[in-house]
C-alpha cells in the first residue's frame, strides 16, 4: 500500500475524575462534532490525519476535563492532568522541552496547574500504525492521584525520557525517591506511563534506567 494512502489515527480521549458534567456540559460538546463518543465522564474522539478537527485540548481541559490523553499514529502522544494550583511550585522543577516537543510543560490557570508529558516524534516506518490507546487511559488515569498525594515520579519520567532521548545535560536533576540500591518495581500505573513515553524500550524499574537501555521483546 502507498504510504500516502495509509489512514494514520488521530486517537483523543478525556475524562473526569471523581465527578460527572452536566447535561448542559454534554449537550455543548455534543454540538462540536457528530463524530464524537461523549457521556458523563468521558469524550472520545477517534479519527485520521486526514479528517481530524484538531480540538483545542487545553481549552476543553480548562472547561470540563481532568485527563486527557492524545495518541498520533505516526509516533507522538501526550498526556494531560488538571492539578491543583498549590502543586505548581513543585512541578516546575521538572519542566523541560527537548526535540520535536517531547518533555513536560505545566501552566496554572486559576486554581489549578495543568501538566502535560508528551512524547514527540515523526516514525517514518509507521511502526505504530497498529497500537490500540483504547484501554491505555484506564492504566493512566490513577497517575492523577498519585500526584495529588505528592508523588511526582510520572513527571519525572517525563523529564528524564526528554534529557534522555535528546542527551542534554540539565542542571538541578530532580530525582523521584531516594534509591537504596534495590531495584524497586514500578507500580502498575507507573510501569503504564514508561510504556507510554518510552514506547520502543520497557524498563520495569527505577534502577534499570542507570543501566544499558534493554529492548522491548
Amino acid at each position: 500500500m502507498a504510504r500516502d494512502r495509509i489512514k494514520v489515527r488521530h486517537y483523543y480521549e478525556f475524562r473526569t475524575v471523581g465527578r460527572r458534567l452536566a447535561e448542559n456540559q454534554i449537550e455543548a460538546l455534543r454540538r462540536m462534532s457528530g463524530r464524537l463518543r461523549i457521556g458523563p465522564t468521558a469524550l472520545v474522539g477517534d479519527f485520521t490525519q486526514e479528517n481530524d478537527p484538531e480540538f483545542d485540548a487545553a481549552w476543553l481541559m480548562r472547561e470540563y476535563f481532568d485527563v486527557f490523553m492524545f495518541f498520533d499514529g505516526a509516533g507522538t502522544r501526550h498526556l494531560t492532568f488538571r492539578l491543583p494550583a498549590a502543586l505548581a511550585p513543585a512541578t516546575r522543577r521538572f519542566v523541560v522541552r527537548a526535540g520535536e516537543g517531547s518533555g513536560v510543560e505545566a501552566e496554572v490557570v486559576g486554581d489549578d496547574v495543568f501538566v502535560r508529558l508528551a512524547y514527540c516524534a515523526f516514525d517514518g516506518e509507521l511502526g505504530y500504525l497498529r497500537e490500540t490507546p483504547e484501554q491505555w487511559l484506564d492504566e493512566l488515569t490513577p497517575l492523577r492521584d498519585l500526584m495529588i498525594e505528592g508523588d511526582l515520579s510520572p513527571l519525572y519520567l517525563a523529564w528524564e525520557m526528554a534529557t534522555r532521548e535528546n542527551d542534554v545535560a540539565y542542571p538541578g536533576e530532580p530525582s523521584p525517591r531516594e534509591e537504596d540500591g534495590e531495584r524497586e518495581p514500578m507500580p502498575p500505573a507507573l510501569a503504564a506511563l514508561d510504556r507510554f513515553l518510552y514506547p520502543d524500550v520497557v524498563y520495569g524499574s527505577y534502577g534499570e534506567r542507570n543501566h544499558e537501555d534493554p529492548g522491548r521483546s
